[in-house]
């Protein structure tokens, strides 16, 4: 048997944090939230991701597993969630899928990425595009009301394989992801898009239920044909829509291709745009 030793023998302890895993929630059977400590002065924008490594297997004689996460709580929250899906392979997922409540992460105290609000002027109509876990960078953007108040309209589109695979559809469809979520109700929209099934779903168009068949289209097929324009009643133009998308890399690929072949450009440091992107993997 390895013997456990002091974190401080093994990494440079000045850039990481202990993080203890308070709770947990199963969305299926490869999908999980976790629920942690966050450190004091731990600090993040709504969109950004953090690596994450499980402190249970390591060791002298173990190299650190790292995986880049999406913060899914919000810059107000005192906790860390995080929205992670194991694989049939991988030694993140293997050395994870087994946590709970009561072991550690280490956290890396640095944050990154660009999928962020501060990408775009706060006016018009934003879309928020997510596959799979995707959904997790948006689940923070959408719990903090006082930047998302000064949009026309808020539409998170969230494709997965099958129906199981929408986690928080029920939080998102009781408007109880944030504190104010119901009091702006009719700025949202949520589509959830199935993709290997025709199945029934329920959604919301500017806060009201609504009831549909999932044809088992992509999302790239439904805003290529103008249908996702029409289900949401919202046009996507250059002058009023802000873009942003995440999850599979072929999803994101096809949808920035149909986008900037009606005129959106990728919105960068020094060249204002509609589009923002973050891939998965």
């Amino acid at each position: 048997m390895i013997r456990k030793i002091r974190l401080k023998k093994i990494l440079p302890s000045d850039n990481l944090s202990r993080v203890k895993i308070t709770h947990l929630k199963k969305w299926g059977r490869n999908i999980v939230s976790f629920f942690t400590e966050r450190p004091e002065k731990f600090s993040f924008k709504s969109g950004q991701f953090v690596r994450i490594c499980p402190e249970s297997n390591l060791t002298l004689n173990t190299n650190p597993v790292w995986r880049a996460q999406s913060i899914a709580s919000s810059p107000d929250d005192k906790f860390l969630e995080f929205l992670v899906v194991f694989g049939k392979t991988g030694d993140f997922s293997q050395l994870s899928a087994n946590l709970k409540p009561g072991d550690y992460f280490l956290l890396e105290k640095n944050n990154y990425g660009y999928l962020t609000l501060d990408r775009f002027s706060k006016e018009g109509d934003l879309w928020l595009i997510a596959s799979g876990t995707g959904l997790a960078p948006f689940l923070s953007i959408i719990r903090d009301f006082s930047t998302l108040n000064k949009f026309n309209r808020v539409n998170l589109i969230h494709t997965v394989r099958n129906k199981d695979n929408l986690v928080y559809h029920n939080e998102i469809m009781q408007l109880k992801l944030a504190p104010n979520f119901f009091e702006n109700k009719n700025k949202i929209t949520y589509l959830p898009v199935v993709t290997r099934e025709i199945v029934d779903v329920v959604g919301l168009i500017q806060g009201r239920k609504f009831e549909y068949i999932s044809s088992g289209e992509h999302i790239t097929s439904l805003l290529k044909s103008g249908k996702l324009e029409t289900v949401t009643n919202c046009k996507f133009t250059t002058k009023e829509s802000k873009v942003m998308i995440c999850g599979n890399p072929q999803m994101i690929k096809e949808t920035r291709s149909h986008l900037k072949e009606i005129g959106f450009v990728t919105s960068k440091r020094n060249t204002p745009g509609q589009i923002a992107v973050e891939n998965y993997w």
